[in-house]
């Protein structure tokens, strides 16, 4: 595994190193073809409870529309009220079970249920009372490059929000 940009980057199977497998990632755009595989990733963003699996390196490439991956959030944490200014997302949950919050609003989440965010709607997910882990494939459009994300994704907490002059 190799850091960059607080990722811990994953060869795939079918790659011998890392570098192989972001060439590999960069043919694939280049020939219009983004595959992946969400349960072998190429990266795989560690948050202490959670986990994001990003199935392809293509986040950082212009021209892609969406970005999609695999979140699994374990029992007994929570992701905080935070907002992404420029992006949809789209939950589909695969299994387990956790609390949406939606613009101060809160709904149970179960294996099936899908939720649409739009960009600029205030979200959080909680599992503090679950039993197993929340498993949620995601997906974000547009696709925000990582080098003008704060911390892996584009959004902010209410805090950060607030700091910068907005109000909720």
């Amino acid at each position: 595994m190799e850091e960059e940009l607080g990722m811990k980057f994953l060869k795939g199977k079918n790659s011998k190193s890392v570098t192989e497998a972001k060439n590999k990632a960069k043919e694939n755009l280049k020939n219009m073809v983004v595959k992946g595989n969400i349960y072998e990733p190429e990266a795989c963003i560690n948050y202490v409870g959670m986990k994001s699996y990003i199935p392809s390196n293509f986040a950082d490439y212009a021209g892609i529309k969406m970005d999609y991956y695999y979140f699994v959030m374990e029992p007994g944490y929570k992701v905080v009220n935070h907002i992404h200014p420029l992006t949809d997302e789209l939950y589909f949950i695969l299994g387990g079970e956790g609390v949406f919050g939606l613009n101060g609003k809160k709904y149970d989440l179960k294996k099936g249920d899908t939720r649409h965010i739009l960009a600029g709607q205030w979200h959080s997910l909680d599992t503090t009372n679950s039993k197993v882990n929340l498993e949620i494939f995601i997906v974000s459009s547009p696709a925000i490059p990582l080098h003008i994300r704060s911390d892996g994704f584009e959004g902010f907490t209410e805090e950060e929000w607030e700091k910068m002059g907005y109000s909720k």
